[in-house]
């Protein structure tokens, strides 16, 4: 009696339910399938068409609940198969024979055996079961073979990361040095980065040339010493009666103390100097001017050795001297012509801007129609320019 009432309730409770499922429209009990969603393609105008009857169709716009989809969903199910089990046609018209003569419990010893095993058919159709074939025992690997995998292991692994990173480069992903930058700090982060990698690569180049410059400067220096233990022969010191010695390998001379004497540019002393000096060959005997000049002409040959000019004619320095006397006196004249230039601009200018506050002063209250206009910006004097060949500067070697 129990068990009858409790089947009764289960039964009433089941039916309760079902009539709720009845009131809930499908849409909203299952969810969409979105599985293909991504696969979709676009409709063709048939199927367009046929859509569009369908929208229609009163039968099809109909909203179904949720115990019909259930009940079609239980319809359309696959019959469930137990591995092991050899699947007999059982006729329509006795299910319920059919559920009766099911043990209550299917998990036993037999079937968790039957999982592993397989199941051979005959020719009379008579199904057996094969025992599972033996596992293969593992192969105890060398130390060498280990060493091979792990390396091969490795490898992939190592081929696998770049990959990806590769992959993550060409979509531009976060973390790369691709990534598309979208924050502030970001910007600001990729922008230290470049910064300390251009500082990094300068110091590697700059630490570079300097190798290379101490290793080719030691070559040079070390090439030099070979080659003045192999060549040059010293001297000892040779001095003039002038202050002047020879260098040690007789190849210049070399001055001793500060040189005496007007500078090179200083033409009136170089003449001043030449005028005594012909004063006082002219006041000494035949011998000693002869004596004095022989010696004054070796010094000059020792001097234009050594790349000095000497100044020592007269006629020449005095129209050096000429030229560079009217010389200054054209740039004194130029300088004292800018400055008057100049003084007159800023008169001028001093003048227009008196004169305009002027003319402000006396348009106060006066229409616009009455007013004086004021004097134009000052744009300045222009100098007449030099003409080529007669004002123009003449540069002459003195």
């Amino acid at each position: 009696m129990g068990n009858n009432s409790l089947e009764d309730r289960l039964k009433e409770h089941a039916n309760a339910f079902d009539g709720l499922l009845s009131l809930i429209p499908a849409k909203y009990y299952y969810d969409e399938d979105t599985s293909n969603q991504w696969q979709q393609k676009k409709q063709s105008k048939s199927q367009a068409k046929e859509n569009k009857k369908a929208k229609l169709d009163p039968e099809a716009t109909r909203d179904v609940s949720a115990k019909e989809e259930k009940d079609r969903h239980a319809l359309e199910a696959k019959p469930v198969i137990i591995p092991g089990k050899k699947q007999e046609s059982v006729p329509a018209e006795e299910p319920a024979a059919v559920e009766a003569q099911e043990p209550a419990s299917t998990t036993t010893d037999t079937e968790l055996k039957l999982d592993d095993a397989t199941i051979v058919f005959d020719d009379d159709g008579d199904g057996d079961i094969a025992p599972p074939p033996p596992r293969k025992s593992k192969q105890q690997l060398t130390p060498d073979k280990k060493k091979e995998k792990a390396e091969n292991l490795a490898k992939l692994r190592a081929k696998l990361a770049e990959k990806i990173n590769t992959l993550k480069e060409k979509r531009k992903a976060p973390g790369t040095k691709f990534a598309t930058v979208t924050s502030r700090q970001q910007i600001l982060e990729e922008r230290r980065k470049k910064e300390a990698l251009r500082r990094q690569q300068k110091k590697t180049k700059e630490e570079k040339d300097d190798d290379d410059d101490d290793k080719s400067s030691s070559e040079d220096e070390d090439m030099d010493d070979k080659e003045d233990k192999e060549d040059v022969v010293m001297y000892n010191n040779i001095e003039f009666n002038e202050g002047e010695r020879a260098t040690s390998d007789l190849s210049g001379v070399r001055k001793v103390g500060r040189r005496k004497g007007p500078s090179n540019n200083d033409v009136k002393a170089h003449l001043k100097k030449a005028e005594q000096e012909k004063a006082k060959l002219a006041s000494m005997d035949k011998e000693q001017a002869q004596a004095a000049e022989e010696k004054h002409k070796w010094n000059k040959a020792l001097a234009g050795a050594q790349g000095i000019k000497v100044k020592d004619d007269v006629k020449l320095l005095k129209k050096a001297l000429k030229r560079k006397e009217a010389k200054k006196r054209k740039s004194e004249r130029e300088w004292g012509e800018r400055k008057q230039f100049v003084a007159d601009q800023i008169k001028a200018k001093q003048d227009r801007r008196e004169e305009n506050l002027r003319i402000r002063r006396e348009n106060k209250g006066k229409s616009r129609k009455h007013q004086t206009k004021q004097l134009r910006s000052f744009k300045g004097a222009t100098r007449a320019p030099k003409r080529a060949g007669f004002e123009g500067k003449i540069k002459r070697k003195s």
